[in-house]
């Protein structure tokens, strides 16, 4: 019996260790299988985070590349902001600076470039100075620079027009703002009660929106002055060429509208040089002397009653051709300036009187028998 349970026992041993080695094995193959997943896992984790870092560097690339693009666009966006505010393109500039802070919402610069853009006088911006009782000045309206050719361009060989030579050019580099209206009786009114003048009389052809008219040439400057002290702003008469310029509004033919007159766009007669004036009806033309201004169609800088209705003081001496002019639109001026100029014809006048062209020496014989006023011209600042 002791020999058999010997076998027995050595059996039992023996499986119990092949056991032990199975289980054994299968631990170590556990664990090779464990060390094997967590290895992939980790070469895994490692690709992952390769992969993330690899696409953080290209989405900051991405975003430094943006950025750099749009520093460059809001540059130029900038740039030519800039340079449209200091052509007076005050809607282009807004537009520019808007875009440029689309980019950069928070960006303080352009804010500020907004702020003042909305203060800029634009292109073709009418508008009113205030003066100090709260009342507003006279309309203006803001004419682009540019350059054209100062003279009798056509060449009439009228001798009303000999004066109007040689032709030239005139090139103007900067803006300036022009009375929309001739002076009227309302506006000069105000300046003469404030200044404890003597009323203008009006002739019986009616105050309100008629045009000022025999107002001398000193007192016009007295106007002008008066309103710079009470706008704070530099308001002056015309140089001839400035008047010239805004009158034509592009055109080089006797009118704004051609080059043929006509009483449905302007207020003028059938007087002739060196006789008493001589007004018509005809037409639009409905008023035997002087008309309410804008009672005409506006040439295409917006500008009412550039020919006819009333003559109009410029700054100029006079000269007796325009040998020696200045080219750069400024007023041609003397030490000793006797006499002056004057521009626009007038419900009076026929119309030779009434070209672009057209210049009248204002000496005392003149200045008896016409009926002249004036409009403004104010200074815009240079907002480069």
């Amino acid at each position: 019996a002791k020999e058999k349970k010997k076998p027995k026992a050595k059996e039992k041993k023996k499986a119990e260790a092949e056991a032990e080695a199975i289980r054994k094995t299968k631990q170590k193959r556990k664990a090779e299988l464990e060390k094997k997943r967590l290895e992939e896992e980790r070469i895994r984790n490692e690709e992952v985070e390769r992969k993330r870092i690899v696409e953080e560097s290209r989405r900051e690339e991405e975003r430094k590349r943006i950025e750099s693009a749009n520093r460059v666009l809001y540059s130029k966006l900038i740039n030519e902001g800039d340079a449209a505010l200091k052509r007076h393109h005050k809607t282009d500039a807004i537009a520019k600076y808007r875009e440029a802070l689309s980019i950069f919402p928070d960006d303080m610069v352009v804010k500020e470039k907004l702020a003042k853009s909305n203060n800029v006088l634009g292109i073709g911006e009418q508008f009113h100075d205030k003066l100090k009782d709260g009342s507003l000045g006279p309309e203006m309206i803001v004419i682009p620079p540019g350059a054209f050719k100062m003279g009798d361009s056509q060449s009439s060989q009228h001798p009303e027009m000999s004066s109007a030579q040689p032709v030239h050019e005139v090139t103007f580099l900067r803006p300036f703002a022009m009375g929309i209206y001739e002076i009227t009786y309302e506006e000069y009114d105000h300046f003469t009660q404030s200044t404890k003048r003597q009323l203008l009389n009006d002739q019986g052809w009616g105050r309100g929106k008629h045009p000022a008219v025999k107002v001398p040439w000193e007192e016009a400057v007295e106007y002008a002055e008066w309103l710079t002290t009470q706008t704070g702003e530099r308001y002056r008469l015309p140089s001839e060429a400035e008047w010239e310029y805004a009158a034509r509004a592009g055109t080089t033919t006797n009118f704004w509208w051609g080059d043929a007159a006509s009483n449905d766009y302007a207020n003028y007669g059938k007087g002739v040089g060196g006789w008493f004036p001589s007004g018509v009806v005809s037409g639009k033309d409905q008023w035997m002397y002087t008309a309410p201004v804008g009672s005409f169609t506006a040439n295409s800088f917006g500008l009412y009653d550039m020919h006819g209705n009333a003559w109009e003081h410029v700054q100029d001496c006079w000269h007796d051709n325009y040998t020696g002019a200045p080219s750069d639109g400024s007023a041609w001026l003397d030490s000793l300036c006797p006499l002056h100029v004057m521009r626009s014809g007038s419900w009076g006048y026929e119309e030779v009187f009434l070209r672009s062209a057209k210049r009248v020496k204002a000496f005392w014989g003149v200045k008896a028998f016409l009926f002249y006023g004036f409009r403004l011209i104010r200074e815009i600042p240079d907002y480069g």
